[in-house]
């Protein structure tokens, strides 16, 4: 981010597991996957799909690619 010069407001992060909840309550957008722990379910702006249904590919569509 500093490299690029954006803001933690300016990223999206994607996560599932207890180590991620951080970087999901942190950046702008905060993605879970649907078969995602709960403790990042709760720190996310976003649910997307699970693993197996593309999830992350459609997160990139809605905020990314829109």
């Amino acid at each position: 981010m500093q490299k690029l010069g954006i803001g933690i407001e300016e990223t999206m992060a994607i996560g599932d597991s207890e180590n991620d909840w951080t970087i999901v309550d942190a950046a702008g957008i905060g993605v879970c996957m649907e078969n995602g722990e709960d403790i990042v379910k709760e720190k996310a702006d976003y649910i997307t799909k699970s693993n197996i249904e593309s999830g992350v590919s459609v997160a990139l569509r809605k905020f990314v690619l829109k």
